[in-house]
């Protein structure tokens, strides 16, 4: 086979974990500037800190899950609300820190 598989190696995950992996996908679609994603990101602090807070919950139920089998990377920045937001939220009045992701802030795909 020549190092080939012949289908992609499906790990079972408990779905709290699945659930938790989706849910932080969702919020992530949010961290962008909806304005310039290269502009500030409006995420308040306590949103950070509740994202940073699942991201940490995530990789330690994937590493009960997976035991010493595996090595898991965790190469997921962990974010704090941008030290510029003040500022560009004064220049922008019609804005204010995100305290919740409702929707990606950008288009998907």
């Amino acid at each position: 086979m020549d190092g080939r598989l012949l289908s992609p190696v499906r790990l079972p995950l408990p779905v709290a974990a699945l659930r938790l992996r989706d849910h932080l996908d969702a919020l992530h679609a949010g961290y962008l500037n909806p304005l310039s994603p290269t502009d500030p990101s409006l995420w308040s602090q306590g949103l950070c800190e509740r994202f940073n807070a699942d991201v940490d919950r995530l990789l330690m139920l994937l590493s009960q899950e997976l035991g010493q089998d595996y090595t898991i990377r965790d190469e997921q920045p962990r974010y704090a609300e941008d030290a510029g937001l003040a500022d560009y939220l004064a220049r922008h009045p019609g804005l204010a820190p995100i305290e919740a992701v409702t929707a990606p802030s950008v288009g998907r795909g």
